[in-house]
């Protein structure tokens, strides 16, 4: 996946009502290993496991949205499944694109 300098890996945790917020290094590096699975495409989730930042694995099983946005904006939306079967949203996009929903949605 090549990520444009103007997209910025987010993302939003439901059960902490937040909005979206900038991702960690081992959730975009987890999206990234994702994308570059065969099964991405695909409606089947798929385990990725890769370093976390502050020591041991981030594990999770990641899906693409089925009905992903597509424009400008947007470059991928998808969701993970944390150690606690909770989803995530995951999303690349432009920073002014996220910060304009987080006020929608505040």
């Amino acid at each position: 996946m090549n990520i444009d300098n103007d997209f910025v890996c987010y993302i939003r945790r439901y059960y902490e009502n937040n909005g979206w917020i900038r991702a960690r290094t081992h959730h975009k590096e987890a999206l990234k290993s994702f994308l570059h699975t065969p099964l991405c495409n695909t409606n089947n989730s798929v385990y990725v496991s890769v370093p976390h930042e502050d020591g041991g694995n981030f594990d999770a099983y990641f899906s693409v949205y089925e009905n992903q946005i597509k424009n400008e904006n947007i470059q991928i939306m998808a969701k993970y499944t944390d150690d606690y079967g909770r989803y995530v949203d995951i999303i690349i996009a432009k920073p002014s694109y996220v910060a304009y929903w987080n006020r929608l949605t505040s």
